[in-house]
């Protein structure tokens, strides 16, 4: 991200001649531009070099890019998301000398949205679809992907919408009220880590400049919010911790409106413009409040009511303002420099573990506080906003190390600031465990990642509430987080709800699990557990940990029989649910099973949308749905391996992953969701109805044992049928049967011969570790025809997946032993490329799928 950027609050909303009042003053700004671009993907105009004007002189260039006005929409409709974002990318790619972008103005202001009408006399808001929080994540995430891969721009700086003050229109089940900071919240939280900075627009509602510092407050429902300009105040409270390090804009500043009526800029010299500087000045002068690094009075030109332009009694207020020479590192001057002497990556905490990438050697930053044996200082490097921990030996300091405060952790106090229900779990749709009047407090115990729900101690009952419902005293650095489930829109569209416990299961020490990527999970394993159908997760994890032995809860999720889905576990956790299975796959626990008793339809139900839901989050398809008995097959050595004590007798007669596969596929096609992965081939399942040696058999295997896929060819006229090969292979080499797992005819038909836990004999050294595939026929003369090779391709390619193995786990048999087979692979016809080339294009076809269901579009 570039950042050369002005250290001076000053700027002003629309280009002007106002700029040679700022070089009159010896300082530079900043200057937006407000673009309307709209969504044509072949568009590649732009502004040519105003920008590039602008920065030469030392302005700081903040481009807001508009879909259209009213009321087509700040955003266009969901459906052309991807087009406005591959217009954004080409207007970029024509503006030189801007690197800062805002995508869109205002997303909860009813004119803003796409589609809109609006009768303010009647309170008549609607619109063709509102930009709720999900959707403008989704249209940020894709406008700052394509804008960061033009050339030249790699590091920009894209930012999300500010956010209108004041406007209640916009309302969601998670926001019944509209409230904008609620709003702003969730929009920060839905976008995660991907954007470079925070743009608020603030108004003071008033002409009057001590109405700057106006601590009034709105009316109910909104009485915790400010009704004026310290409105800014609110939307710095709620920022996640993990954005808090971002630059700050407050992109339009303006005397606002009185019961919609605007406050023009009067052509007088009031005071208020330097009094606002002078405000922030104030914030910023404060170390622990992230910094603003500018306020851009809203506008200079005669596009509305709110203009500056010819006003010059105004505009001597703004000299005033100029001549203060106010910065936005203000906050920074009192602490000493600390410049690294070596490569170092920042702690959390003094003696914690290190997080991020390293710090290179000679980078400047600030000691802002130490521990009490000054062995720890908590560095902040201000142009990027990094701040962590590091020891001491690792600094070069510069100044008097007697101005770095000593760091004392207290306990971080919350009060709420309004009526609050106290949940289960950190979600809305969460139990309600009891009603909290406004002013109780409580101890912080645990917090989200985004920092926007806090686990909280009340006297006797401990449970959730959200950020914007409490005020905070103490540092919530030192509170440690917990993961949070992902509240996205998929989980309403599958109509499933999850209840996040993990932090209050029983475990024999704090980090029982060791944690994996989640790309490396291959399967979803289900448990049927031989417990009561009501038992508790944590009865459960109790028994498991006291009597079991075990480090904590091994399954990542757990259903009850009537259907309530409990999240235990981050699917980062590597447990040991499934032997070692537990590396690469996730466990569901499923309670109240019993040998002779099925699982009632609403756990059936809600464990298919579960599925469903874990399907198009890891790209995995329906045939990674596996019991763990189907992984660990009765009689295999590895079946007692398999760590499951509770599985209950006879629950491998129950095959209950097939209909969970189906269910699944069938829910994401009701949702108009695309189903992940190589579909299941249709074969004809043959597995007990062929001939077979009634006093012999193949030996048994778990799936993970499997490395490759061979190929074989069976040697015979293209019209044999399976039963004869099978009968020949009995009665003539003395087989416990066909030595195939599936058999390709010349039709293109394709037959399943056994299922893949058994370890047939088809080579000569490696039978437990290969699935053996049988194409009929002989190929030493021409290969495969086309049907029998593209069967054969889609067979392949739905194993491979299953499996989790890449293309060069397909052999032929030639490649094992010193067989001719099958014929013509890699010599004469060498059709071993032909058929690797269909495989690949099929994975191809599908991982594409796989990433547009992620992605929503």
């Amino acid at each position: 991200m570039p950042r050369s950027w002005p250290v001076y609050l000053y700027g002003i909303h629309d280009p002007g001649p106002w700029r040679e009042r700022f070089r009159a003053a010896g300082l530079t700004g900043w200057v937006v531009f407000e673009e309307t671009i709209g969504a044509d993907p072949e568009d590649g105009s732009g502004r040519g070099s105003i920008y590039q004007t602008w920065a030469d002189a030392g302005f700081g260039v903040l481009v807001v890019l508009n879909h259209g006005r009213y009321p087509n929409g700040t955003l266009p409709p969901s459906d052309r998301y991807e087009a406005f974002a591959r217009r954004c990318a080409r207007f970029v790619a024509a503006s030189p000398g801007a690197h800062v972008w805002i995508i869109g103005n205002e997303p909860n202001h009813p004119q803003q949205q796409p589609g809109a009408r609006i009768d303010p006399s009647i309170r008549r808001f609607e619109a063709a679809e509102w930009i709720t929080p999900e959707r403008y994540a989704r249209c940020f995430r894709q406008c700052r992907e394509w804008i960061r891969n033009q050339p030249g721009h790699e590091e920009d700086a894209v930012i999300p919408a500010a956010v209108a003050p004041f406007t209640a229109v916009l309302r969601y089940p998670e926001n019944p009220t509209g409230d904008w900071v609620v709003y702003f919240h969730d929009v920060l939280t839905a976008i995660g880590e991907g954007l470079d900075g925070i743009a608020l627009h603030v108004a003071s509602q008033s002409p009057d400049p001590r109405s700057l510092a106006d601590e009034a407050r709105c009316p109910p429902p909104y009485e915790s919010r400010h009704r004026g300009f310290r409105a800014y105040q609110d939307f710095i409270e709620v920022i996640p911790s993990y954005l808090r390090h971002l630059p700050i804009f407050i992109t339009e500043a303006s005397m606002g409106d009185r019961q919609g009526q605007p406050i023009p800029w009067p052509d007088d010299d009031t005071g208020w413009i330097a009094e606002a500087y002078a405000e922030i000045h104030r914030w910023n002068a404060e170390p622990a409040h992230p910094p603003i690094r500018c306020v851009i009075l809203y506008r200079w030109q005669r596009m509305d009511p709110w203009f500056m332009e010819g006003k010059e009694r105004l505009l001597n207020d703004l000299d005033r303002a100029l001549a203060a020479r106010f910065r936005w590192d203000v906050g920074f001057q009192r602490y000493p420099r600390a410049t690294l002497r070596q490569e170092a990556r920042l702690h959390h905490r003094p003696g914690g573990e290190a997080w991020g990438d390293p710090l290179p050697k000679g980078l400047m930053g600030i000691a802002m506080a130490c521990t009490e044996d000054r062995e720890w200082y908590s560095w902040l490097q201000p142009e990027t906003g990094r701040r962590g921990w590091l020891p001491r030996d690792v600094l070069i300091f510069h100044g008097d190390l007697q101005n770095v405060p000593v760091d004392r952790p207290v306990p971080v106090l919350l009060t709420l600031r309004r009526p609050t229900a106290l949940r289960l779990t950190p979600s809305i749709r969460a139990p309600v465990l009891i009603e909290l009047p406004r002013g109780y407090r409580g101890v912080a115990r645990t917090a989200t990642p985004d920092r926007g729900w806090w686990q909280v101690q009340f006297d006797e009952q401990i449970g959730w509430v959200r950020t914007v419902d409490v005020e905070m005293e103490g540092d919530p650095r030192a509170v440690p987080i917990v993961p949070r489930p992902w509240a996205d829109a998929d989980l309403r569209r599958l109509n499933l709800s999850l209840l996040w416990i993990e932090p209050i299961l029983p475990r024999r020490k704090r980090s029982p699990w060791p944690r994996r990527p989640p790309e490396l999970i291959r399967w979803l394993i289900l448990h049927p557990l031989a417990v009561p159908g009501d038992l508790s997760p944590e009865a459960l994890g109790a028994f498991l940990a006291e009597q079991g032995g075990r480090p904590g809860f091994p399954y990542h999720f757990y259903l009850t029989a009537d259907g309530r889905v409990f999240w235990t576990l981050p699917l980062e956790a590597m447990t040991d649910h499934a032997g070692g299975y537990g590396r690469v796959s996730v466990g569901i626990g499923l309670a109240g099973w019993s040998a002779d008793q099925a699982p009632s339809m609403a756990q059936m139900d809600q464990a298919a949308r579960l599925c469903a839901w874990l399907m198009t989050r890891l790209r995995l398809g329906p045939s990674q749905i596996q019991t763990v008995r189907e992984l660990f097959p009765e009689g295999s050595r590895a079946e007692e391996r398999s760590g499951d004590r509770l599985a209950p007798e006879g629950s491998h007669r129950f095959i209950l992953s097939a209909k969970i596969r189906e269910l699944a596929r069938r829910i994401l096609e009701e949702a108009k969701m695309p189903v992940p992965g190589v579909p299941e081939p249709a074969w004809q399942d043959l597995a007990g109805n062929l001939p077979a040696d009634p006093g012999k058999s193949f030996p048994l295997r778990p799936l993970g044992l499997i490395r490759a896929v061979v190929l074989h060819q069976t040697g015979t006229d293209a019209g044999v049928t399976p039963a004869q090969i099978a009968a020949f292979q009995v009665e003539r080499l003395g087989l416990p049967g066909a030595s195939y797992h599936f058999l390709v005819g010349a039709d293109g038909l394709l037959y399943r011969i056994h299922p893949l836990a058994v370890a047939v004999s088809h080579t000569a050294t490696d039978n437990a570790t290969t699935v053996s595939i049988g194409l009929i026929g002989d190929f030493r003369q021409r290969p495969p025809g086309e049907r029998q090779l593209t069967a054969t391709a889609w067979l392949i390619a739905y194993l491979l997946e299953h499996l989790g193995l890449g293309i060069e786990a397909v052999k032929g048999h030639e490649e094992l032993d010193p067989v001719p087979c099958p014929g013509g692979w890699r010599t004469g016809a060498a059709w071993r490329g032909m058929l690797t080339a269909q495989i690949q294009a099929i994975l191809r076809f599908h991982l594409h799928r796989s990433s547009e269901t992620r992605s929503g579009r």
